[in-house]
């Protein structure tokens, strides 16, 4: 998606837009993820999700891996992403909301493997918390099915990364 900044203004051009975006999509992740915790649990949302966003994506591990050139690491935003679209779907568990997760959890997975094993791990201890402490607000009758289609989608999306990088 940077080739055509590469083509015109070269390749130093065309890698800081990839890093500069990294922090907006992590500062739009975690802005969305901090909002919709905040209006759930407080019913504030907008100052504290720009905190949220603010110290997400600014965040000395982040500014580091730019620093470093370890572009990878700089996809934390997905990692945010996966959250916030794991909690829409347990909250309300819909086949569109499936795909988003599917969508998010496939991205985070394929940008950075350790981010989507977080993301799978932080799916599982969503599920367990929202059962300890959200029980009222989550449709458990309607939940399985949209959990096994994102995981279905989410797996068969991953599957060929997966594997091709098993036989290297």
């Amino acid at each position: 998606w940077t080739l055509p900044v590469q083509r015109a203004f070269g390749p130093v051009a065309a890698y800081n837009l990839a890093v500069f975006s990294s922090f907006w999509l992590s500062g739009f992740a975690a802005f969305g993820l901090c909002r919709h915790v905040c209006n759930t649990r407080h019913g504030k949302g907008d100052l504290p999700a720009l905190l949220g966003a603010a110290a997400f994506a600014l965040s000395p591990h982040l500014v580091a891996q730019a620093y470093n050139g370890i572009s990878e690491t700089l996809t934390a935003g997905t990692f945010a992403l996966a959250t916030w679209a794991t909690l829409h779907l347990i909250e309300r568990p819909t086949l569109k909301n499936a795909g988003l997760a599917a969508g998010a959890g496939a991205l985070c997975m394929l940008s950075n493997n350790y981010y989507g094993l977080f993301a799978v791990l932080g799916a599982l201890v969503l599920g367990v918390t929202s059962a300890a402490g959200r029980w009222e607000r989550v449709n458990w009758r309607g939940l399985p099915l949209p959990v096994i289609v994102a995981g279905a989608i989410a797996g068969l999306l991953v599957a060929p990364s997966l594997w091709l990088f098993s036989k290297s």
